[in-house]
């Protein structure tokens, strides 16, 4: 006896379920970067380190991000490394050489296609903004 069914399954979430037209090279780009970020922080890498640091935190304490790869590494600071980092640091402050002002349309970044391209890895790190 034999017994079959049919089923059908929709999507109702938030994403388009529109083509993707693989031609367009920007969003070819932007699905080949997002398969290498899910193979690095997906993927079976047992001998690896990684360190994930939000450059917000790094620009707030350059030393402590430092401090923290080093740890994240394994390795150990020497105190002329610690001292030498510090000395730089104080020697380059924030706005040593000006204010830096910019905007992702200057740069023909649409900030909605990251979100729609990037949104699961923003959404995992807390990046969206």
């Amino acid at each position: 006896r034999v017994q079959s069914g049919l089923y059908r399954v929709t999507y109702q979430g938030p994403k388009s379920t529109a083509p993707a037209d693989a031609h367009q090279p920007q969003e070819a780009e932007a699905r080949a970067l997002r398969h290498r970020l899910e193979a690095l922080h997906l993927g079976d890498h047992p001998d690896a380190v990684f360190y994930d640091m939000r450059f917000t935190d790094f620009v707030k304490d350059q030393y402590r991000e430092v401090q923290a790869i080093y740890e994240a590494l394994g390795l150990p600071m020497s105190d002329g490394a610690a001292k030498r980092l510090r000395a730089f640091i104080d020697d380059h402050p924030k706005g040593k050489y000006g204010k830096h002002e910019y905007t992702p349309e200057e740069y023909g970044v649409d900030p909605a296609a990251v979100h729609e391209a990037f949104g699961e890895y923003l959404d995992h790190f807390g990046l969206r903004g």
